[in-house]
């Protein structure tokens, strides 16, 4: 698989080879194809530290390393702006130029709640299976109880 977070401190520790390939990255496919070393070489100047937090699953540690990070915020690099010129990716017909639309913040908000009913309808579902599993397991309990008694006063009844 890819390893993302591996891959980045690779690529900044290591860069890229003449192939593309990040140097010392474990990744399945550790390339950068329509990237060039110089660009390359502009990220390691301009990001100053990298903080290790792989496989750290304690929010704390990282709510921590992220205020440090913005404490010790060295500003913008002093350099001119850089724009690379990426190949490829669109699709034919493709309209040159076609931006992507901002998504306002309502339709945001409206889909935040859609997905929040959407998890409440599940969860009331799952509710409603359980509860219909239950009533009938009752309703089974109650007929083969009913059965075992009437057997029993049969088997009973002629003994009396």
């Amino acid at each position: 698989g890819h390893i993302t977070g591996q891959c980045f401190k690779a690529l900044w520790e290591n860069g890229i080879g003449d192939d593309g390939g990040i140097i010392g990255a474990k990744g399945a496919i550790p390339f950068l194809e329509n990237v060039g070393k110089d660009a390359v070489e502009r990220f390691q100047r301009q990001i100053v530290e990298i903080v290790d937090l792989i496989d750290c699953e304690d929010t704390g540690k990282i709510t921590s390393a992220i205020k440090e990070c913005i404490s010790k915020d060295p500003g913008a690099i002093d350099e001119e702006p850089m724009v690379l010129e990426l190949e490829g990716g669109g699709a034919d017909g493709e309209e040159e130029g076609a931006a992507v639309k901002p998504t306002s913040p309502e339709i945001a908000l409206i889909e935040a709640r859609m997905r929040l009913i959407s998890e409440k309808i599940n969860d009331a579902a799952i509710l409603a299976k359980y509860n219909s599993g239950y009533y009938n397991g009752k309703v089974q309990g109650i007929a083969i109880g009913l059965f075992l008694s009437l057997l029993l006063f049969s088997l009973i009844h002629p003994l009396l």
